[in-house]
């Protein structure tokens, strides 16, 4: 089996937040996938001709070996979730997606959104394993430590890929309540604001302004600005508040 570990991290500022004691590092999923060795028939349609087959008898080829992986992986994913509870895995669901009860969210396509629509069910060659976002690192990382388990039988498996993704999750609460303590000390404050795009990764340009306070909210206005202005979020006030405090700092 091929275990592989990658961060995904939804914005290079939210390590900050981490370094402030505002966020994690987490496990956020695992992802199946079912790996294709040498020799092994692909679904590429345009070498039938290789195989001494008609067109038709290819397509009906690679339906058979499309769904031999799909069960290959389904025989996976049953040990997983005979070891710890999978929400959706099953129509009976014996908790709700509110509860702590479950440890991991299963997900995979069904065959008609991966272009076999002669097949009919789950395709289970990819499915993914989220964490319960209710659980802490240390509970996640038991329960990765049985899904280990549940598969040291195919620890020598090179058809099985498991990789697994780890994520920041920030703490909202204490962000919100930390950015509602210290909003006061930066009205009026002259400071350098960038703009965030944690979701498409846009670059922005950092501008040069002011922090101006209108019914209860933070605002940024450009410099020369008098009407339009850049609401500023929670973690925004945060993040101006620790330059603004190193700026200080160096100053002294």
């Amino acid at each position: 089996m091929k275990i592989e570990q990658k961060k995904i991290y939804s914005g290079k500022r939210n390590l900050e937040f981490v370094r402030h004691g505002f966020g994690a590092e987490l496990m956020g999923n695992l992802v199946f996938s079912y790996r294709t060795l040498a020799g092994d028939k692909t679904d590429d349609k345009s070498t039938f001709e290789l195989y001494s087959m008609s067109e038709a008898d290819w397509e009906a080829s690679i339906e058979n070996a499309v769904q031999q992986r799909s069960s290959y992986m389904e025989h996976v994913m049953k040990m997983i979730a005979n070891a710890v509870p999978c929400f959706q895995f099953t129509e009976d669901e014996p908790y709700s997606y509110e509860s702590d009860k479950w440890d991991l969210f299963f997900w995979c396509n069904h065959f008609s959104n991966t272009g076999y629509y002669n097949l009919e069910g789950r395709d289970y060659s990819y499915f993914s394993l989220s964490f319960n976002k209710l659980h802490s690192k240390e509970r996640r990382e038991a329960i990765l430590e049985k899904v280990l388990n549940a598969l040291s039988g195919c620890r020598d498996d090179e058809h099985i890929s498991m990789t697994v993704h780890s994520i920041i999750e920030l703490d909202e609460k204490r962000i919100q309540e930390e950015a509602e303590r210290v909003s006061s000390q930066l009205i009026g404050k002259k400071v350098e604001y960038t703009p965030s795009d944690d979701l498409y990764q846009i670059s922005y340009s950092p501008m040069q302004g002011r922090v101006v306070e209108n019914n209860g909210q933070l605002f940024f206005m450009k410099n020369r600005a008098r009407t339009r202005g850049y609401l500023l979020e929670s973690t925004d006030i945060l993040k101006l508040y620790w330059n603004l405090e190193e700026s200080e700092s160096a100053g002294h």
